[in-house]
């Protein structure tokens, strides 16, 4: 019997400012003493090795590996290797989480026997809070085929930190290190296929902080297409596995060519990607309203056809928070 029901894995590079606070939303868990946390020193160069010496010299459920900077999906990889949780989660450096957070996840796995539980999250901006991507009205546990479909279509969010994983499940798999943008979304549809069902909690626990440092808000870049790499990769998945949710694994992939497209748009390095621009235009253009009302949850559809009427209407919106992280 595992002596943890869940390890908690944080990777942390240049922390500092907002690493206490985090740190402090673990420990406030109810089933505190039941928990593994464990820290991966992403090679941080500012004053973030001082404070977890401080909690785990305090804790002695603390683990603090140091490692030389790779990037968060190496870290991630590093904590999941030294996991021995039942379950196993994560928490971003900058985000903290409600004091019953996993309590309630954890029960609610012992008592539905789900490989995964995801919950809803909270975003953070300043001075503003939003309770925002309310899973589902009223808790359910869903299949694996339906999992699947919820979660293509877009009514599953794609974040691995609003979700417990079962051990054996996560084990059988790692964050590509080779993608810097949309990874979690790749690493959860692998552990969805690999699970028998998935529990879909009401409640939110998660607190996402919108900071303006973070790899989400860089400028545009290369990186920015991987999201095309992991729609690629999701679609094969698909095809592979459940070529009859062929549809749904398009409807992402189209949805996911929305986001590049309106960065594109906005980004002053457009002109160095105008072939892609252009292919991503065209596709947008080309997929039909009636494959989207069909296969695309109500706020994919929203984006797909704001980006077919102006990419510049699409930006606008997408940059609200009320509007963007709406279900």
């Amino acid at each position: 019997m595992n002596k943890y029901c869940i390890s908690v894995i944080i990777p942390v590079y240049n922390a500092e400012k907002y690493l206490e606070k985090c740190l402090d939303s673990i420990i406030a868990q109810t089933i505190y003493e039941e928990i593994e946390v464990i820290v991966v020193n992403d090679g941080s160069t500012d004053g973030t090795d001082m404070v977890l010496e401080k909690y785990s010299s305090a804790h002695s459920n603390f683990t603090i590996i140091k490692i030389e900077n790779g990037g968060v999906s190496n870290a991630r990889n590093v904590g999941m290797q030294n996991a021995k949780g039942e379950f196993v989660t994560f928490v971003d450096a900058d985000d903290w989480i409600e004091p019953d957070c996993y309590e309630k996840m954890y029960r609610v796995a012992k008592d539905s026997s789900a490989d995964i539980v995801a919950a809803g999250m909270f975003i953070d901006a300043g001075a503003e809070e939003l309770v925002v991507r309310k899973l589902v009205d009223e808790d359910a546990l869903i299949h694996q085929i339906d999992a699947v479909k919820s979660y293509l279509c877009g009514d599953m969010d794609v974040h691995v930190c609003t979700k417990i994983f079962r051990h054996e499940v996560i084990a059988a798999h790692e964050f590509s290190v080779n993608i810097n943008i949309a990874e979690d979304r790749l690493f959860v549809y692998e552990c969805i296929i690999d699970s028998n069902t998935v529990y879909m909690m009401k409640d939110c626990f998660y607190h996402y902080f919108q900071n303006e440092d973070s790899v989400m808000n860089q400028s545009f870049s290369k990186k920015n297409l991987d999201n095309i790499t992991v729609g690629k990769k999701i679609k094969k998945m698909t095809r592979d596995v459940y070529p009859d949710m062929m549809p749904y694994a398009e409807s992402m992939y189209v949805s996911m060519e929305c986001r590049l497209y309106g960065e594109l748009y906005a980004s002053s390095e457009k002109r160095n990607f105008e072939k892609i621009y252009e292919e991503l235009k065209k596709d947008i253009q080309e997929y039909s309203i009636f494959n989207a009302i069909k296969y695309m949850s109500k706020k994919h559809f929203i984006a797909l056809l704001l980006s077919k009427i102006s990419p510049s209407i699409y930006n606008t919106l997408r940059g609200n928070s009320r509007l963007k992280f709406r279900k």
